[in-house]
């Protein structure tokens, strides 16, 4: 996070509670006190640390006159702390003198979304107002029209869903490394898949690619995680003319249970294990795949599945992984350059405490190696040597975590022994 922008609106604030303004230099010097505070505050935010960030909140807004912004944040990471109660309440404090200011708004939203809080008592219609009164603030921002996206998909509201992701993809939302993975992913998907993603940096810069770059149309996009939502269920059925898994009775009607192994059952294993099933009967001709970051143990209780990594996604079959797909696979490795994974790996729009995961850089990497592995395993080492080569050269400019690295060197023991 940049020290500016925070320094500029400390330098706004001061002298807005009507109380006598202090001397210039000594006016400077707590605006800078702040801002500086602010930014390690959520520096300790992003990497998890809520244990020394919310004590350094809390002492910040409650020196301050009800900064907004300030007020946000420390409403933010009481949320990631699961204390929602105390969520609740700072957010509402945070918007209470009525100022205009985006961030403040989608957090109250954030912090009261019945989607993401189970004992939320607020009305759907009325956080969806303060994602709209936040765009209405400020049209660049950017974690409100991801908030918008997941609600209004949800709600059937096609149009607000498309026009999220639109805002999302222009502003560049989602920085270039991160929409390399995501060109890299549709350029090595089936034709006709159902692709599973993960989080937000596997959903929004595909759907951003399809719908707004035209790339890919033939793949549908389906994020694993909101399939526990009966109306986004529903919302991707419609979108990609797949079959309904069960009846829209029985999608609300549905309660996670446990199975006989003790795992619990969700509704969104019990949809895919319906379009598994649905596979298998012809009933789903699309290729059911997940995207690299999709964990196979997210589906572990679905009829042992035999989870094989063809790079850049999760082939999902219970058979052999199709041979067929290696040249398309290989040639998408091939085309990506060291200088595709350059540059920030956050927005400045992105104003969202979280960490990014330090390997991100390398996660290319890891994934075709593993990739060369089990075209050795299929005893093509052409291709596999090839990708070990491109590896070693994008090593010259990207830092590899420890994982890669030794990936590296099985894969190369294996070329050479």
């Amino acid at each position: 996070m940049r020290l500016l922008p925070f320094l500029m609106l400390a330098l706004l604030w001061s002298g807005c509670s009507g109380a006598e303004a202090p001397p210039a230099d000594e006016a400077s010097d707590a605006s800078l006190a702040r801002a500086a505070t602010l930014r390690d505050s959520l520096g300790l935010c992003r990497t998890g640390d809520l244990t020394d960030a919310i004590p350094t909140l809390e002492a910040l807004v409650d020196t301050s006159d009800d900064e907004p912004v300030q007020t946000a944040w420390l409403a933010k990471a009481y949320f990631r702390d699961q204390k929602y109660d105390r969520a609740a309440k700072t957010a509402n404090r945070a918007v209470s003198d009525g100022t205009c200011n985006a961030f403040a708004f989608t957090v109250r939203g954030d912090v009261t979304n019945p989607q993401f809080v189970s004992k939320s008592d607020r009305d759907p219609a009325d956080v969806r107002q303060d994602y709209r009164k936040a765009v209405a603030c400020d049209a660049d921002a950017g974690i409100a029209w991801m908030s918008i996206w997941p609600m209004a998909a949800q709600q059937g509201d096609t149009s607000a869903a498309e026009r999220a992701i639109e805002r999302l993809h222009d502003l560049q939302f989602f920085t270039p490394p991160v929409h390399t993975m995501a060109r890299w992913i549709l350029a090595t998907v089936p034709p006709d898949a159902l692709l599973l993603t993960n989080g937000d940096a596997d959903t929004y810069p595909l759907l951003g690619l399809q719908q707004v770059g035209g790339r890919r149309t033939d793949v549908a996009i389906v994020n694993a995680s909101l399939l526990n939502l009966p109306g986004y269920v529903e919302y991707v059925s419609a979108r990609y003319d797949l079959p309904l898994p069960m009846s829209s009775d029985s999608l609300r009607a549905f309660r996670p249970y446990r199975a006989r192994d003790g795992d619990v059952i969700s509704l969104s294993k019990a949809v895919v294990a319906s379009w598994y099933k649905m596979q298998g009967e012809d009933v789903l001709t699309r290729p059911l795949v997940g995207a690299p970051t999709l964990a196979p143990a997210v589906f572990d209780a679905i009829d042992r599945l035999q989870w094989a990594s063809l790079g850049a996604y999760i082939h999902t079959d219970p058979d052999t992984p199709p041979l067929n797909a290696s040249a398309r696979i290989t040639r998408a490795i091939l085309a990506v350059e060291a200088r595709d994974l350059e540059g920030p790996l956050m927005s400045p729009h992105d104003l969202t405490c979280r960490r990014v995961p330090p390997g991100f850089r390398s996660a290319m990497p890891y994934y075709a190696l593993t990739y060369a592995n089990l075209l050795i395993d299929q005893n093509r080492p052409t291709s596999a040597a090839r990708i070990l080569q491109w590896a070693e050269g994008i090593r010259t400019d990207v830092t590899f975590d420890d994982g890669t690295e030794r990936l590296l060197q099985q894969v190369r023991d294996r070329l050479s022994g």
